[in-house]
């Protein structure tokens, strides 16, 4: 069991007030809690946002319930009110990683990440504003177990830009970003922006529901199953187009698409480059470019698939996240579950995967975080 446990892919479920941090302007048609609309046949109270399906809030906030269908199902015709008590006070959510036996965690947005398949990048622009600005202060009771990812937009380059430095003004990390830019990711036209985040060393993560152009939960039934292609797809077109060989220095992550499809991912579009003469420009191949620009984030996959995937990733570059407290989360028995599926892992992968990769990558101060577990165990 690793010393440090760190998740790389959490998240915080924006409350509906903070919509109010929204300009005037588009304040209105802002994301709002609504009980049960028109259409929906599980009561509770649903996030409605623009052209987007409602989303039953509790779809958000039921951290342990998802495995457990008849705790699930109680538990889904709700609000607010069976929240967490993190869901708006950041000292819970440390006394909760106390819980867990986690000793920090990445924290990205739910609704702003919903928001990134809205249509208005004016609209976007506004509430990614409103999220950055509150995940900063939610995440400034302890910024080093509290890390805070903001969102931005490709859709509106300058906005994008001022968005990223906005957040690091903030004291945010890293920041989501959507995987359908227009015209490709290879399109010059975005340079400015892979530029403005490789000098400021800030990381760009590709979360799963940031489906080519629409959220991804549609309810068909490969749905799920395939979120981790979408991903796949959008890191290969990035270097198929030179991105890394122009940005050397960027750093990518995929949150919450596993890595078990890393090796074959880099055989494949190893032979396409270099077995298939369709004039490709690459200076380094996929392996080198997964091995120094690219981290992955796995949750439940079991000890062989992490093996396998570190001899294409490098144990380097893999990431646990326990995703709380959305309800696939392995909260509140993640340090049972790392133990129960890392057993035959080399002690030193077990230590980098879950918990020395992500400190490495936002810059934690580990000894600041092994000095508080002496403290605690004394006391």
């Amino acid at each position: 069991m690793s010393d440090i446990i760190f998740s790389a892919d959490s998240h915080l479920v924006e409350p509906p007030e903070i919509w109010q941090r929204v300009e005037p302007k588009y304040r209105e048609r802002a994301p709002r809690v609504v009980p049960m609309p028109a259409g929906q046949t599980v009561p509770g109270d649903y996030y409605v946002f623009e052209e987007l399906k409602p989303i039953l809030v509790t779809n958000f906030i039921g951290a342990g319930h998802l495995h457990d269908a008849e705790k699930w199902n109680k538990f889904r015709p709700h609000g607010f009110e069976v929240a967490p008590k993190s869901f708006r006070d950041p000292s819970a959510r440390l006394d909760e990683q106390d819980a867990d036996g986690v000793d920090g965690e990445v924290i990205f947005p739910t609704m702003g990440m919903v928001v990134l398949a809205a249509k208005d990048d004016a609209l976007k622009a506004a509430c990614f504003r409103a999220v950055n600005s509150y995940i900063a202060e939610y995440c400034s009771i302890d910024t080093n177990r509290l890390i805070g990812g903001g969102v931005a937009s490709l859709h509106d380059l300058d906005s994008a830009v001022k968005d990223l430095e906005d957040a690091r003004k903030m004291g945010l990390q890293g920041v989501l970003i959507t995987g359908s830019p227009e015209g490709g990711f290879a399109a010059s036209q975005y340079d400015r922006f892979w530029a403005t985040a490789e000098e400021m060393g800030m990381p760009l993560t590709m979360h799963d529901l940031q489906v080519r152009g629409e959220v991804a939960f549609t309810g068909t039934k490969l749905n799920f199953f395939m979120l981790p292609m979408e991903i796949q797809a959008a890191f290969a077109e990035m270097i198929v187009g030179g991105i890394f060989d122009r940005f050397p220095r960027l750093q990518v992550v995929s949150a919450e698409n596993d890595v078990g499809w890393l090796p074959h991912f880099v055989h494949r579009l190893t032979h396409f480059l270099t077995k298939i003469p369709m004039g490709h420009d690459i200076k380094r191949l996929p392996g080198q470019v997964v091995r120094e620009n690219f981290w992955g984030s796995t949750q439940f996959e079991s000890a062989m698939i992490l093996e396998y995937a570190a001899k294409a990733a490098g144990d380097g570059r893999i990431m646990w996240g326990s995703d709380y407290p959305h309800p696939d989360s392995t909260y509140p028995n993640s340090r049972q579950w790392i133990a129960e599926n890392s057993v035959g892992l080399p002690p030193e992968t077990v230590a980098k995967i879950f918990g020395g990769n992500v400190t490495t990558l936002y810059n934690v101060d580990v000894q600041a975080l092994k000095d508080r577990k002496k403290v605690a165990a004394v006391a």
